[in-house]
């Protein structure tokens, strides 16, 4: 009986600490990963604002691989429904408010847009023009905008990518579309 409550301690202390070792850290398999927010004025990503509040879109791409990454998106090519915009409403039952912008300043991302290697860029631009926040490539011409009244809305955006990487062919890349939930309170 005794050797057994032995062989029961050794197996108990072996499988703790085999359940303490450090997992590694899962690698990521996509080259690149987009992310899609909803700012403050402070920069801070919430889902609620109040009445004359700006609203922030933040997009970003972050490359996951040891080599830099060039879009080459021609803006021109997304369609004024792929680009964000805010809606009124829940989805499936909304309309359009409309879209920050009012036209890019080119047709495409150029220079060709580089994400470095294991690096990000990122996009921004205010729903109501902003000192704070403001036009950049792409979006350099901003819409006659104004705040939004009390509701709920949701922002969309939902984009194709043009992208190319030293020694891979050009890859296109099109991520789930973006739908960002958020009230006016």
């Amino acid at each position: 009986m005794k050797t057994y409550l032995n062989f029961g301690l050794v197996f108990c202390i072996l499988f703790s600490g085999l359940m303490g070792c450090k997992k590694k850290e899962a690698v990521p398999t996509e080259p690149l990963v987009f992310s899609f927010q909803l700012l403050n004025e402070q920069g801070q990503e919430t889902n609620v604002f109040a009445p004359n509040q700006n609203i922030i879109f933040h997009f970003e791409a972050r490359n996951n691989t040891d080599q830099p990454m060039k879009f080459l998106t021609r803006v021109s090519d997304l369609d004024s429904t792929s680009l964000p915009a805010i809606y009124q409403g829940t989805i499936g039952s909304s309309h359009l408010v409309g879209q920050p912008y009012k036209r890019t300043c080119n047709d495409f991302l150029t220079p060709p847009y580089t994400v470095p290697a294991h690096g990000n860029t990122s996009f921004t631009i205010a729903w109501v023009s902003s000192t704070r926040y403001p036009d950049k490539e792409p979006f350099c011409i901003h819409a006659t905008t104004t705040w939004l009244p009390k509701g709920h809305y949701y922002a969309l955006f939902a984009p194709t990518f043009f992208w190319y990487q030293e020694g891979v062919t050009t890859t296109q890349t099109t991520p789930p579309p973006f739908v960002r939930e958020f009230d006016v309170r």
